[in-house]
């Protein structure tokens, strides 16, 4: 996957706070397509790509997930190319705070917590992207900000770690990346928030360092939540980073006893009407 699919991959888990799995069974299935402009030093070209994701989290501590970019579109001298992305594993720990708290909640939504993740990405023959294996390795802290009264003002999300990347002329490189994430809601326990991010990452053999700048819209579409949207765009500040990256994603989420509460085949068709 590309850097722009990681970062949609791990944003996946502050979406708007409303369709995060904050709960044993949860899970979240996310389309979205991206568009980056070229750098200001004309070294990337512009492309799309179609990044998707699903997440599940069978218990408190743990969540699962799996990203592909199902197509990718990269502009080139002569026209364009167009094709698929390798695929990307991730798995995620709630390594303080990862217990079950009130109302079937994990604690971790409700309090302080410190979660470490991992998403490694798999060359895929025949696709536009890497050829070697990438893998990234964070640790973020998240904050939820609460009002007297238990609702959700906002969310801070804080990450930081490492890449490692295989070189194709031989061995492999790393280098150091930092993300802050602040996510506002328009009222407490709301279903639509704003939020700003600051991407940071070093020089490697593949790359220069970057700064890149994101801002959001996102929330649900239905009184369950079960729904959801996000909308924005990032921009970098640093000479080698896309100028300008507008994204669009859908999120539906839900509880996988209650797709299966009616037993058998059946309990799925619900859920297959609503993807229809």
């Amino acid at each position: 996957m590309t850097s722009q699919s990681l970062r949609f991959a791990g944003l996946l888990l502050v979406f708007a706070g409303v369709v995060v799995a904050q709960s044993p069974g949860d899970f979240s299935i996310t389309y979205g397509v991206n568009y980056s402009t070229a750098d200001r030093k004309g070294t990337a070209q512009p492309g799309i790509i179609g990044p998707a994701s699903v997440l599940y989290r069978p218990n408190c501590r743990w969540m699962f997930g799996a990203d592909d970019d199902t197509f990718v579109t990269n502009k080139t001298a002569t026209g364009s190319m167009s094709g698929t992305g390798d695929l990307a594993f991730e798995g995620h720990l709630t390594l303080w705070h990862g217990g079950l708290s009130l109302h079937d909640k994990c604690a971790s939504s409700t309090r302080a917590s410190i979660r470490l993740d991992e998403i490694t990405t798999v060359p895929v023959a025949g696709t536009l992207e890497s050829t070697e294996v990438a893998s990234q390795t964070k640790l973020t802290w998240l904050l939820p900000v609460l009002n007297p009264v238990a609702q959700h003002l906002a969310l801070w999300t804080v990450s930081g770690g490492v890449n490692v990347a295989g070189v194709p002329s031989g061995g492999r490189t790393e280098n150091g990346v930092m993300s802050v994430n602040y996510t506002r809601y328009f009222q407490p326990d709301g279903a639509w928030g704003v939020e700003g991010e600051v991407d940071l990452g070093s020089s490697n053999k593949l790359g220069p360092s970057s700064a890149i700048v994101l801002f959001a819209i996102d929330g649900a579409l239905d009184k369950a939540q079960k729904w959801g949207m996000r909308f924005g765009a990032s921009a970098g500040v640093t000479p080698y980073a896309p100028k300008f990256s507008p994204f669009f994603q859908l999120t539906y989420s839900d509880n996988i006893s209650s797709i299966f509460k009616s037993g058998g085949a059946s309990g799925l068709r619900p859920l297959l009407r609503r993807l229809r």
